[in-house]
């Protein structure tokens, strides 16, 4: 079945994709941290057994699964494709797991909180992802009661996530932003707005790939439509900057343009050693030329999905062995050279 980040969404060629992430606890429960094992491990086969319909509100079919019957490589796999965040990853025991087979909606428990449920979409989508969001979080909860507090709102493990309990995220691919130096500056233009914005894949504290989020801070004292308008309105300004320096470049350096895009191109399909540094900024570099049709490659959507694959841990799970050091720039090579479009 088709990934959700394989389809197309608007404005994908600068909004990679778009994120609504709600937390809810449980009543009469305590929080995972507190709460035993074997009540975990109980409330988690309640939540999967309740919760089989939800195919019925999502048009989706699922997965269920145990964290453990994971290993780490395969938790930490689900990381980076943004499946589960880092907390989760970490965690052992009675973590319970639902995902739709393309992958766009991701129900984990008893991690940090009783139910994180995660709506993923690709392009600026911010309110097609909350709307799927907020029916699924209906349906939840017409089975399960909420613990909510009519002053803070949604009751959750963290302070930092109550009130609504949900972020909103835009994945941004900003190449030209990145390359004139404007990232600081444009991280404090929106941080006036209470978005903050940080890498998406980073390497020794580099970012990665020029890949971004961009999210809310606060969740306390903002209706869940309002988070939405505010960063769905701050991610086409974003876009609409990015693109101004594209085509500026594009118009007066349009032979540097093309020629570093397929320097760039050579170097993914027939380079025996790649490591993730030089992958992620190649594939950049290409999606850039797709998207500005300075290449003859229309499905650019691959490239998103390829920089998700050659990170480490999906590679050792593609090619099912433990990979470090050369190998693994062996094989992530080896996997471009498969898998790269055709030009």
């Amino acid at each position: 079945m088709q990934k959700w980040y394989e389809t197309e969404g608007r404005s994908q060629e600068t909004v990679v994709a778009s994120r609504v992430r709600l937390l809810r606890n449980l009543k009469d429960y305590l929080f995972p941290v507190k709460l035993p094992e074997e009540e975990k491990k109980k409330l988690t086969d309640q939540l999967h057994s309740q919760l089989q319909g939800i195919s019925t509100v999502t048009g989706l079919s699922f997965h269920n699964a145990s964290f453990q019957k994971f290993d780490q490589n395969q938790k930490e796999a689900l990381r980076e494709r943004h499946v589960i965040n880092r907390s989760a990853a970490q965690k052992d025991g009675a973590v319970g797991l639902m995902l739709s087979e393309d992958e766009s909606v991701s129900l984990v428990f008893n991690a940090d909180d009783h139910i994180r449920l995660q709506v993923s979409s690709s392009g600026l989508n911010l309110e097609g992802a909350w709307s799927r969001a907020d029916r699924i979080d209906d349906f939840i909860n017409e089975r399960f009661a909420y613990g909510f507090d009519q002053r803070f709102g949604y009751m959750t493990t963290y302070p930092s996530n109550l009130g609504t309990g949900m972020r909103a995220y835009l994945i941004l691919h900003l190449p030209m932003l990145a390359a004139t130096g404007r990232m600081q500056t444009l991280a404090g233009e929106v941080g006036r707005f209470g978005v903050a914005l940080k890498d998406a894949y980073t390497e020794d504290g580099e970012n990665l790939g020029d890949l971004y989020v961009a999210y809310n801070q606060k969740t306390l004292g903002q209706s869940e439509d309002d988070i939405a308008a505010v960063l769905t309105k701050l991610g086409g300004q974003i876009a609409f900057q990015e693109k101004k320096l594209r085509r500026h470049a594009a118009q007066n350096h349009h032979l540097e343009r093309q020629d570093a895009i397929y320097k760039a191109y050579g170097s993914l399909k027939y380079a025996r050693i790649l490591t993730l540094k030089d992958a992620m900024q190649a594939l950049s570099v290409l999606r850039l030329g797709a998207c500005e049709k300075l290449v003859p490659m229309e499905d650019f959507n691959r490239l998103y999905k390829l920089m998700m694959d050659v990170q480490p841990y999906n590679l050792q799970i593609h090619y099912q062995k433990p990979l470090k050091g050369i190998e693994l720039d062996q094989a992530r090579a080896e996997y471009l050279r498969e898998n790269l479009p055709e030009l």
